[in-house]
């Protein structure tokens, strides 16, 4: 896919962060969620050892809370960086706004999924310690809109310092 292959930041990386947050959250809900049964379910309550690493396992779940924002942060920064030393003409900005109304329309429909997925009863019981992911993923879009702005201001004084 020529998406991943390019080095250069742009408006076509604001697809693959929403699709990327999205798929790791859903990962992260149903592996807390499986491991917190396994848990209640008393299980490995006759291993003193096993029921350690269930417990474990469960408090690691909860860490990846951190890291997720950490590492769309990350994301973040590295469109900022590559937009701002792409060379890329003013041209394309009308272009580029269009992609953004997508790309936010997207995130609009992933936020909703997340919402709709966190609303069961059952679900929003077990997920109480993913604040972080849970603010992340309902401002999905107007956290990407911003981005996007943001990303066109470094993107044209890219070209401005270049051109």
């Amino acid at each position: 896919m020529q998406l991943f292959k390019t080095k250069k930041g742009s408006f076509l990386d604001f697809f693959v962060i929403p699709i990327f947050a999205f798929i790791a959250v859903v990962f992260l809900i149903v592996s807390f969620m499986t491991i917190h049964y396994i848990n209640q379910s008393g299980l490995f309550t006759t291993d003193p050892a096993a029921q350690t690493a269930v417990n474990q396992g469960e408090q690691s779940l909860l860490n990846m809370d951190n890291m997720l924002l950490f590492v769309i942060i990350g994301l973040s920064l590295y469109v900022l960086i590559g937009a701002y030393f792409s060379t890329n003409h003013p041209a394309f900005f009308i272009f580029g706004v269009i992609l953004l109304a997508v790309a936010v329309t997207i995130a609009a429909v992933l936020s909703d999924a997340y919402g709709t997925l966190t609303g069961n009863a059952e679900v929003a019981s077990q997920i109480g310690g993913f604040v972080k992911i849970a603010f992340l993923m309902n401002k999905l879009p107007i956290y990407l809109a911003f981005m996007g702005f943001v990303t066109s201001i470094c993107m044209y004084a890219g070209y401005s310092k270049n051109g």
